[in-house]
Parts: structure tokens; sequence; C-alpha cells
């Protein structure tokens, strides 16, 4: 019999996954089509100084929505790896072993990253490999999550997904590079030493 605790763990995490997928990502998507509109050159400057605004206050209620979210969902890396396996149950997922102790914001954060590339695995690639790997260079640790798959998508041009990862990384002070060849993708998202 699941433990209640399991129980209100999955139903806080689902209540999380359907706000994350549904009214948090249209919220940033309607963010971006004010910013187009911000930029119509024939749009005039009472216009414009109104969609500003307006475009500064769906940032707060995004800010708002994505704090909230984080208290509902708050993952350590251990959960995204059991979600990366039953999400990806038909690939062979490699993780670094052991794992680098991290902040607890830190930590959430990156594993909401993880997931997030691990969904876009299994919507948009044909990898047979998935993988998270650490290392650490100097100050800083580097954690490498990518696939066999097909390339991956520039972080900040395609998918609202993508955007999203860049964003997440954003709040926690971390940088995320792509890099691809023909035959895999991997994101390198690094750490600094404040966040260990």
């Amino acid at each position: 019999m699941p433990k209640k605790d399991d129980s209100n763990r999955s139903e806080r995490l689902e209540l999380a996954r359907r706000l994350h997928d549904g009214p948090a990502q249209q919220l940033i998507s309607l963010g971006y089509k004010l910013d187009e509109v911000i930029g119509d050159p024939d749009l005039s400057n009472t216009n414009r100084r109104l969609i500003r605004q307006a475009r500064l206050d769906l940032i707060d209620l995004t800010n708002d929505l994505r704090d909230e979210l984080y208290l509902l969902e708050r993952l350590s890396i251990k959960d995204a790896v059991a979600e990366v396996r039953e999400l990806l149950v038909d690939l062979d997922i490699e993780v670094s072993s052991p794992l680098e102790k991290l902040d607890e914001r830190t930590e959430s954060v990156l594993a909401q990253i993880i997931l997030e590339l691990a969904r876009n695995c299994a919507r948009h690639s044909s990898a047979s490999k998935f993988w998270i790997r650490q290392e650490r260079v100097g100050n800083s640790v580097i954690f490498k999550v990518g696939n066999d798959g097909a390339p991956g998508l520039a972080v900040k041009s395609y998918s609202l997904g993508l955007r999203l990862v860049s964003e997440q990384a954003n709040l926690i002070n971390a940088s995320i590079e792509l890099h691809s060849d023909r035959d895999s993708w991997e994101y390198a998202i690094k750490l600094d030493s404040s966040a260990i």
C-alpha cells in the first residue's frame, strides 16, 4: 500500500506538471507575443508604453506562478532521475554517480531543467541513449544532459520549452550551452561555486 506522503507528492507533482504545461507556458507565450507588438515601429508611443506596462505586469504574474510551481514541485536530482527513467523507459539511461550536493533551490531548478530536456527528447528525438553527466571544472560544476538522437534545438531560438530551460538556468545564475553534431546533442549547464 502506497504511503500517504508518496500519494500527496504524486498529486503535487501532477498539479505542478499541469500548471507548467498549461497556464505557465501560455503566459510566457503571451509575453513573447507582446514583445513582438512592442517592437512594431508603427505602434504609437502611448500604446507602446501601455503594452510595455502590461508586459511588466505579465512578467510579475509569471514569476509569481513560477515561485508557486517551485513550492509545489520541489524536486531533487534523485527525483528527476527516477522520472526520467519512467519517461524514457525504452532508452538506455546513464547517470554520473555520485552527483554533486547542491543547495535546495538550485537542485530543484536543475531537476526541472533535466526533466524538460527529457520531455523534449521523448517528443522530438529518435534516441536510444540519454545521459546526465557531471564534472567539476575549477570552482564550477557542469551538468551535461543529452541524447544520441536527432540534433537538439538552439535554446533561445526554437521551442517554448527550450526557452523556458534558458530562463530556468537564469534563475540559478547558471549558463547553458548546446553542443551538437550529426549523431547527438548535449546541453552543458554550468553552475558556479555559490550553488554548491
